[in-house]
């Protein structure tokens, strides 16, 4: 403008902002990713220490089988370090505790979660370096991560040491009790509430004069004792 403010000329200013918006988009992103990855994080630290607080023996593992994780319950049933688990290839870890027609069970397992596929596995007899004889029964499941994070694969040990220990006294006692019935001088039946004979023991069949098989399943009435006529 002139003395009187007249409008005489005008001028234009122009910034190029085109940086600043791409260091804006950049900032951005990168607050992006370290959101996500406290996200991850606090999901980790979260999910360990379930884990770590569990009975089961857990085992992390990546698709092609390499150990990322182990809690103290698998310290325990292997009795190796995290040090000496960590990092392996679990098909390598087993080797020490397998052989046979297991470890190749267990092999064909592992070839088939790598690509994806969940067979599951049977029970496990396991033979630590030490001597000791375990029995194991594991599961293999899914743990999915936040967006972002990879899909682990989850394999649990559940110890039926005792159980199985438990199992075979008791399959042993029956066993005891069995003869013990069978080679007593006394006869000894066991008939149901419909009188169906469902035990002879072999001084009854000497008694009788009855083979096992011959009473088994019959009705005590008309077999050893005569039926009576209502009549």
């Amino acid at each position: 403008q002139d003395a009187t403010g007249r409008m005489i000329g005008a001028v234009h200013v122009a910034r190029d902002v085109t940086e600043r918006k791409r260091r804006e988009a950049e900032l951005h992103k990168l607050q992006q990713r370290e959101k996500e990855a406290a996200v991850r994080l606090a999901w980790g630290q979260s999910a360990i220490g379930t884990i770590n607080a569990m009975d089961e023996g857990v085992l992390l593992l990546e698709l092609n089988g390499t150990i990322t994780s182990a809690n103290p319950a698998v310290e325990r049933l292997t009795g190796l370090q995290g040090a000496a688990i960590v990092g392996r290839k679990l098909a390598s870890l087993l080797q020490v505790f397998l052989s046979g027609a297991q470890l190749r069970t267990v092999r064909r397992a592992l070839a088939l979660l790598a690509r994806g596929q969940n067979r599951g596995l049977p029970p496990l007899q396991m033979h630590r370096p030490d001597g000791a004889e375990l029995h194991v029964l594991p599961s293999v499941s899914w743990m999915g991560a936040p967006e972002g994070g990879r899909q682990v694969a989850v394999l649990t040990l559940k110890d039926l040491t005792e159980l199985h220990a438990a199992t075979r006294q008791l399959e042993q006692s029956e066993r005891n009790y069995r003869e013990l019935v069978e080679n007593a001088n006394s006869i000894i039946l066991r008939i149901l509430p419909d009188h169906t004979i469902t035990f002879f023991n072999e001084y009854a069949q000497r008694f009788f004069g009855y083979a096992a098989q011959e009473v088994l399943g019959r009705n005590v009435l008309g077999t050893l004792v005569p039926a009576v006529d209502s009549g």
